[in-house]
C-alpha cells in the first residue's frame, strides 16, 4: 500500500525511488559469511507471467493504499506514541529456533529492525544483479473489498513439492515426514539451511512457512535473509505476502523501517513532499493493522518522532506539523498499550509548551479518555501475562499447554467484548476482530476458533461480510477439515446461497472424500434439490474408493423417512448387504429397518438369513438370537414358537444360561420393569457364572491323560513260585538292613520325643512356680486390704463413740442451764 516504488491511484505524481547512485552499505559480520554464496533466483511457488519493463518499478502494487482509504482510516481512533526504549535483541537467522515455549516480555516488546541494511546510513538502491521480479500476489475478488482493518488476507504460501530440491539431513527429514508439525526438527533444518546457498535457504523457509504460515518471526527472518543480500524485490514480495495475514508488531515495524530507508529517511536528510507522504502512509498503514496492539507503542513513538522532526518551511507548515502531532497524541492516549502513562506525560508537556491556557482545556477534555484507557490497559495486561506470543500454530493435540494458552486467549477475548472502555461500535468491532486475528496467529489450525469468530461477527456484530471472510480464511487454513466446511456450508445455506454452499462441498471432496462428507452432502442436496439431489451424490459416492456402508444406510433412511419410499430403501439395504456381507453394523441397521416395516414373515426370513451368515462369529450370532427372541416376544402370537427359539438358543449356547432363568427374565421384562429384584437378578447371574466355571473345570479334568503301567511286562503272582537262592539271600539281607534302619529311626524318634517331653516338663514346672508366686502375692495383697479395712472400721467406731459422748455432754449442759 504506502510502500516501495509504486504509483498511487489518483495522485498527480507518483513517488519514485532515489535515482542517484549510492554505494551499498558495508556488510556486517553477521552477513559476511553469506556474501560468497551464489545468488540464483529460485522458482516462485506459483508461476507468474513476466511483467512488462515499465512494471518493474511497481514492486508491490497489491498493497497500495488509496488516498480515500487513508482518509477513512484516519477517522478511526487509533493509538499514540511513547518514549519507551527499543530493547529487542538482534534477530539472528543463523540461531533462530522454533521453540514455542518462550514467552515474550510484553513490557519491552518494542523490537527494532535488526537487519544491517535497515541500519545503513543512506537510501537504498537496487542493484542490477538483484532485479528478479516480485511475486504476483492476486487478491481474491471476495476479499478485495474488505477493509484492511477488519480482515487480513490469507497467507500467500504454496505447498512444496513432494521431493525437495534441497533436502536437509535425513534424520530431520524423516521426522518431518512422520510429523510435519515437529518443531524441533524444523528448527534443526532451518539452522542447517543457513550453511548452504541462498536457494537452499529459500526452499527451506518456503517449506516451513507452508506448515506455519502465521509465524511472524520466521517471516521476518526470511525477509532479513534477503535484505542481507540486497534482494530488495524479493523483500518487497515477501512483505506483500505476509503483512496483512500476520498482524504482528515487530513484522510491521520492520516494514515501516524499510519504507523509511527506501524513501531516504536517514539522519539530516531533506525529504521531498512525496517521500514524506509515502512514509506517513506507511505509518498509517501499520497503525491501521496493529495500532491497537498492547505492544504497538514502538510504532507510535517512531511516528511521533518522525512528525516532530520533519523539516518545515514557513509558518503554515509549522502549524500543520503542530496539528498533526496533536492529533497523533490524542489518538495514542486512547489505546491501552505499554507506556501509556509516558505518552500522556509527553502530551501534557507538548500542550503546555505551546499554550498553557489552551493546554488546560485540552487536557481536561482528553483526561477522562486517557483514564479509561489506563484502567483497561492494566486489566488487559493482567490477562495477557503468561501468553506466549511466539507459539507456533499446530492442530489441536490435547496438550495441556495449548489448552491453557487457548483458555487465556478466550478470557482476553471475553474482556474485549465487554467494552470496558465504552468505545464506539465500529472501533469495538475492529478491536474484537483484531483479537480474533491475534488468537488465530497461534491457533491457525483450530476449526473451533474460525467458526466461533465468524458466527460472533455475524450474530452479535451484524457483520456478515466479515463472517464470510473468516470462513473463507478458515477453509484455506483447514482445507481438508470437514467441521469448518460443514459450518460454512450451513451458514451459506441459511443465507439462501445454495450454489455457494454446494461449491463448499465440492471443494471439500477434492481434499477429503470420506463417507461422512458424502453423507452430509446428500442431506444438503435433499434439502435444496429435492428427491434427485441425494441420488446424484450417491452415484458419485459409490464410485469413490472411500465409500462405505454408511452412505447406503444414510440414503436408505432418507428414502424411507423423507421420500416415503420403502421399496427403494430396501433395495439400497440389499445392495449394501451384497457389497458388505460381513458387516454386522449394517445387518443391525437392516434388521431395524425391516422391523419398522411391520412385516413379520419377511423379518423372520431376514433373521434366519443373518443367523446363517453369522457362521463362526458367536458374538454376532448371540446378538442376533437375542434380538430375534425380543422380536418374537413382541410380535408372535404362538408361545410354541417362542419356546422353540429359546430351546434353539440353549443348544447353540449351552453355557450361556445353564438354568434358563436369565432367558425367562429377558422374556418377561418390559422396558425398565423386571419380574425380579436387582438382588435376585445378580444372584441368578452369579449362579450361572459358577455353573459355567464348574463345567469348564470338569471338562478340563476329563481331558487329563492318566499314565497307566504296562501290564505286559508284569509277572503274575503264584504262591508256589520259587525264586533263585541268590535272589533270596540278597532279599533277606535287604530286609535285615531295612529293619535295622527302621529301628535306628525309631530310637532317634524316641530320644527326640524324650527330650521334648523333658523340655515341656521343665516349662510346666516353671509355669507352676510362677503361678504359685502370683497366688502368694495376691494373698498378701488381700490380707493387706483386709487389715486396712479393719483399721478403718475401728477408726470409724471410735469416731462415732466420740461424737455420741459429745452429744450427751451437750444435753447435760442444756439440762443444767434450764
Amino acid at each position: 500500500r504506502a510502500c516501495f516504488n509504486m504509483s498511487f491511484e489518483g495522485d498527480a505524481a507518483a513517488p519514485v525511488l532515489p535515482t542517484e547512485e549510492v554505494p551499498p552499505p558495508p556488510p556486517s559480520d553477521a552477513v559476511t559469511t553469506m556474501e560468497t554464496d551464489t545468488v540464483q533466483p529460485v522458482p516462485d511457488p506459483t508461476p507468474t507471467p513476466t511483467p512488462a519493463p515499465e512494471a518493474e518499478t511497481e514492486a508491490a502494487q497489491a498493497v497500495v493504499m488509496k488516498p480515500e482509504e487513508v482518509v477513512e482510516a484516519a477517522k478511526v481512533p487509533a493509538a499514540a506514541p511513547q518514549t519507551l526504549p527499543a530493547s529487542e535483541e538482534a534477530y539472528d537467522p543463523e540461531n533462530a529456533t522454533v521453540d514455542d515455549d518462550d514467552d515474550e516480555d510484553q513490557d519491552e516488546d518494542m523490537g527494532t529492525v535488526t537487519s544491517p541494511v535497515l541500519r545503513s546510513s543512506g537510501p537504498i538502491k537496487r542493484e542490477e544483479e538483484c532485479s528478479d521480479k516480485p511475486l504476483d500476489v492476486a487478491i481474491p475478488a471476495h476479499l478485495a473489498a474488505v477493509p484492511p482493518l477488519v480482515q487480513p488476507l490469507v497467507p500467500n504460501v504454496s505447498a512444496p513439492s513432494a521431493t525437495p530440491q534441497y533436502p536437509g539431513p535425513d534424520r530431520y527429514e524423516a521426522r518431518i515426514a512422520h510429523d510435519m508439525y515437529d518443531t524441533e526438527a524444523w528448527a534443526s533444518l532451518l539452522h542447517d539451511a543457513h550453511s548452504h546457498n541462498i536457494d537452499h535457504i529459500r526452499e527451506m523457509y518456503e517449506r516451513f512457512l507452508w506448515v506455519f504460515p502465521t509465524s511472524a518471526r520466521h517471516w521476518r527472518a526470511y525477509i532479513e535473509v534477503e535484505l542481507a543480500r540486497r534482494n530488495y524485490n524479493k523483500v518487497e514480495a515477501l512483505f506483500v505476502r505476509c503483512l496483512r495475514p500476520v498482524p504482528n508488531v515487530d513484522l510491521w515495524r520492520t516494514y515501516v523501517q524499510y519504507i523509511r530507508l527506501v524513501n531516504g529517511d536517514v539522519r539530516d536528510a531533506d525529504l521531498t513532499p512525496s517521500q514524506k507522504d509515502n512514509i506517513i502512509k506507511a505509518f498509517e498503514f501499520a497503525l491501521e493493522h496493529v495500532g491497537m496492539d498492547i505492544s504497538s507503542a514502538g510504532i507510535w513513538t517512531d511516528y511521533l518522532t518522525f512528525v516532530k522532526t520533519m523539516r518545515t518551511s514557513g509558518s503554515f507548515e509549522d502549524s500543520q506539523k503542530m496539528m498533526q502531532t496533536r492529533k497523533l497524541y490524542q489518538r495514542a492516549i486512547e489505546i491501552p498499550m505499554h507506556g501509556l502513562e509516558a505518552t500522556w506525560r509527553e502530551y501534557d508537556a507538548f500542550e503546555n509548551n505551546l499554550n498553557k491556557l489552551l493546554a488546560t482545556e485540552l487536557l481536561k477534555m482528553w483526561g477522562p479518555k486517557y483514564t479509561k484507557a489506563r484502567v483497561v490497559y492494566r486489566e488487559r495486561k493482567v490477562l495477557m501475562d503468561g501468553l506466549s506470543r511466539t507459539q507456533l500454530a499446530r492442530p489441536p493435540r490435547g496438550s495441556e499447554k495449548d489448552e491453557g494458552q487457548l483458555a487465556m486467549w478466550l478470557k482476553l477475548l471475553a474482556f474485549e467484548k465487554q467494552n470496558a472502555q465504552s468505545i464506539d461500535p465500529a472501533v469495538l468491532r475492529a478491536r474484537i476482530t483484531f483479537t480474533y486475528n491475534q488468537i488465530l496467529l497461534h491457533f491457525y489450525r483450530d476449526p473451533e476458533i474460525w467458526n466461533e469468530a465468524a458466527m460472533y461477527l455475524h450474530e452479535h456484530l451484524n457483520n456478515p461480510e466479515t463472517a464470510t471472510v473468516f470462513f473463507e480464511r478458515g477453509l484455506v487454513a483447514l482445507s481438508s477439515n470437514p467441521l469448518i466446511h460443514f459450518a460454512y456450508a450451513d451458514y451459506l445455506e441459511a443465507a439462501k446461497k445454495t450454489q455457494e454452499a454446494r461449491e463448499i462441498y465440492e471443494r471439500l471432496l477434492k481434499n477429503n472424500s470420506s463417507a461422512l462428507v458424502f453423507v452430509q452432502y446428500m442431506r444438503f442436496a435433499r434439502r435444496c434439490e429435492g428427491v434427485e439431489g441425494p441420488r446424484k451424490v450417491f452415484k458419485k459416492a459409490r464410485a469413490a474408493d472411500s465409500c462405505s456402508y454408511h452412505v447406503y444406510v444414510a440414503l436408505a433412511y432418507m428414502e424411507y423417512h423423507v421420500n416415503k419410499d420403502p421399496k427403494v430403501a430396501r433395495n439400497l439395504f440389499e445392495a449394501a448387504v451384497t457389497k458388505y456381507p460381513s458387516n454386522t453394523d449394517l445387518m443391525q441397521h437392516y434388521l431395524t429397518f425391516i422391523e419398522a416395516l411391520n412385516q413379520e414373515n419377511n423379518t423372520r426370513v431376514l433373521y434366519e438369513r443373518f443367523l446363517a451368515a453369522a457362521g463362526d462369529n458367536p458374538k454376532w450370532t448371540l446378538e442376533v438370537m437375542n434380538q430375534f427372541l425380543a422380536f418374537e416376544d413382541t410380535q408372535s402370537l404362538d408361545i410354541q414358537a417362542i419356546l422353540k427359539l429359546e430351546k434353539r438358543k440353549a443348544q447353540l449356547f449351552p453355557d450361556h444360561d445353564p438354568l434358563g432363568v436369565l432367558g425367562l427374565v429377558q422374556r418377561y421384562k418390559y422396558l425398565d420393569l423386571a419380574p425380579c429384584t436387582n438382588v435376585e437378578l445378580e444372584s441368578f447371574a452369579r449362579t450361572s457364572s459358577r455353573i459355567h466355571e464348574s463345567q469348564n473345570k470338569s471338562n478340563q479334568k476329563a481331558d487329563v491323560k492318566i499314565v497307566r503301567p504296562d501290564l505286559a511286562k508284569m509277572i503274575p503272582y503264584r504262591p508256589d513260585m520259587q525264586l533263585p537262592s541268590s535272589s533270596s539271600s540278597s532279599s533277606s539281607r535287604d530286609r535285615d538292613r531295612d529293619v535295622k534302619e527302621r529301628e535306628g529311626r525309631d530310637r532317634e524318634g524316641r530320644d527326640r520325643d524324650g527330650k521334648d517331653r523333658d523340655g515341656r516338663d521343665r516349662e510346666g514346672r516353671d509355669r507352676d512356680g510362677r503361678d504359685r508366686e502370683g497366688r502368694d502375692r495376691d494373698g498378701r495383697d488381700r490380707e493387706g486390704r483386709e487389715r486396712d479395712g479393719r483399721e478403718g472400721r475401728d477408726r470409724d467406731g471410735s469416731d462415732r463413740e466420740g461424737r455420741a459422748s459429745d452429744g450427751r455432754d451437750r444435753d447435760a449442759r442444756a439440762t443444767g442451764a434450764r
